[in-house]
């Protein structure tokens, strides 16, 4: 038994000094080693195509990750990490005057311009377009650009390419463009892009069968010596397909100003979320006391949740949609986990989807992988399955793992 437990404790501490060691970059589109070649980069000069309001993006790789008091040194100097990518690597801002010599003192391994592989989606770069992001002659895309610059700049930059921006939120450094065909591949080289990929895919609802046993009783009791965390005080979001109520169930917690309309899906959500059993005792929403904020559904999430936030204290909200199957980390989902990364206090709940029985591209049958939307697969997000109320997970409910791996669903209900 000791033995059997030495030889497992040796395997796990090799996997991570080889984890360690490795200098691979791993991407959606593959894995690469970069080059050590910061010699050879010294010896070049800054194009001045390559310079964008006084700096220029490149990809570093250390030979070991920057401890605190290098990243200083580096930021003293003009030089800013923006994100990282593992292994040892990152996005980083240099200024226009930063000494290139200066390298040298922070063991830099690589650095370079973001090549393609790791700016473009794979299926942008081949031309295989699907239908629902072409708009006559032209295609909506996603575009990530560095947190460093002005939402402003980027706006008037692309104008200049032909690019038509259609959504953005003034936070997340992202904005959803539409742009003709002819002009796409002028778009590839733009050094202020970090990210370019098709826009969201069409949602549609997804609570239709989400019925199951919640147990939330413990929580919320009706007995007078029983916990009553019925969620007064708290402001949570729908973002759906519109108008809730009027209903009695929300009398005097409802907050919204959208055009009415005759879909029920808002209304059986929102009920779900926060019902105060007015009109049938048996059946509370989970949070039955809370204050309820309705907004419409918007794929990109670039619309006003942020600003409910921040000024109106909303802390959870819910979006029961689907964005495609088993899409993978995309540009929403980065939107996401950066909203709730960026805001502790914010969490974006989602439905896990109804499409277990589709393979989805995962490649282990019709039983995994088959989440429905990118933003779903989220770090910093709560995924949720469904169960029938016997606590069986039901059929029809997605299932994980997440394209790279990770754990999802989060929880089921």
């Amino acid at each position: 038994m000791q033995r059997s437990t030495l030889i497992v404790l040796f395997f796990f501490l090799y996997g991570l000094v080889s984890a360690q060691l490795t200098n691979e970059i791993r991407m959606k589109s593959g894995t690469f080693v970069p080059e050590p070649n910061l010699e050879n980069y010294l010896t070049k000069k800054i194009q001045q195509e390559e310079l964008v309001d006084g700096k220029y993006y490149r990809l570093i790789q250390f030979e070991s990750l920057p401890d605190q008091q290098t990243l200083q040194g580096m930021e003293s100097r003009g030089l800013t990490l923006l994100s990282y990518i593992p292994d040892k690597t990152y996005y980083v801002s240099i200024s226009s005057d930063f000494d290139s010599q200066s390298l040298r003192k922070f063991d830099v391994r690589h650095i370079s311009a973001i090549p393609s592989i790791m700016k473009i989606d794979e299926d942008l770069l081949a031309g295989a377009h699907p239908h629902w992001a072409i708009a006559g002659s032209n295609l909506s895309l996603a575009l990530t650009y560095p947190k460093d610059l002005s939402e402003e700049y980027v706006l008037a930059a692309l104008a200049k390419q032909g690019a038509t921006a259609t959504s953005y939120n003034g936070i997340n450094n992202q904005i959803l463009i539409e742009v003709s065909q002819a002009k796409l591949k002028g778009l590839f080289d733009l050094p202020y892009i970090l990210r370019l990929e098709y826009g969201p895919e069409p949602f549609k609802p997804e609570d239709d069968e989400g019925r199951g046993l919640a147990r939330t009783n413990l929580l919320d009791s009706r007995l007078p010596n029983g916990r009553q965390y019925n969620g007064e005080g708290i402001n949570l979001m729908t973002r759906d397909d519109g108008h809730v109520g009027p209903h009695i169930d929300f009398q005097g917690r409802l907050n919204q100003d959208l055009r009415p309309n005759s879909l029920i899906h808002a209304d059986n959500v929102s009920g779900v979320m926060c019902g105060a059993a007015n009109y049938d005792p048996n059946i509370p929403g989970m949070a039955s006391g809370a204050d309820l904020h309705v907004i419409d559904y918007v794929p990109s999430f670039l619309d006003n949740t942020l600003s409910f936030h921040t000024s109106e204290n909303v802390l959870v909200t819910n979006s029961s949609y689907s964005d495609g199957c088993n899409r993978g980390y995309t540009v929403r989902t980065q939107t996401v986990d950066d909203q709730c990364y960026d805001n502790p206090t914010l969490m974006h709940v989602f439905s896990a989807g109804n499409s277990n029985g589709d393979v989805c591209g995962y490649g282990a049958g019709d039983q995994w992988g088959n989440i429905t939307g990118g933003h779903k697969l989220g770090k910093n997000v709560l995924a949720v399955g469904s169960t029938d109320n016997n606590g069986v997970i039901s059929s029809f409910s997605s299932r994980g793992p997440a394209t790279d791996g990770r754990i999802k669903p989060d929880l089921t209900a």
